[in-house]
């Protein structure tokens, strides 16, 4: 799990912000950001909840009083509804990127 994180944050991250704010090299990419930035996040909140006993602990702890088909449904419900959200986040975000910039009338 070191070694994601590691290329993680070391190679993939910089591009990606390199690419939300300039053009350039990896031109590609700029088509696919909103993707990639959703991806990130779902990552990042994924490694998080991996790694922090505290959440590990809640969640173990409903899951046990829930141990049916009902956990199941929340924690897709909850995945479902913060997957949307870093959607729209992203999309937000990136739409003053994705607009061409205005250039001004020749006089």
């Amino acid at each position: 799990m070191d070694v994601i994180q590691f290329l993680l944050l070391g190679l993939v991250l910089p591009i990606v912000i390199n690419k939300t704010t300039e053009r350039g090299r990896f031109d590609f990419i700029h088509a696919y950001l909103q993707e990639i930035w959703s991806g990130l996040l779902i990552l990042c909140t994924y490694l998080y909840v991996l790694r922090n006993p505290t959440v590990k602990a809640i969640l173990l702890s409903g899951y046990s009083k829930l141990s049916d088909y009902r956990g199941y449904l929340i924690v897709a419900g909850l995945s479902a509804a913060l997957g949307c959200f870093y959607w729209w986040g992203t999309g937000k975000l990136l739409k003053e990127i994705k607009t061409p910039p205005m250039h001004p009338p020749h006089a």
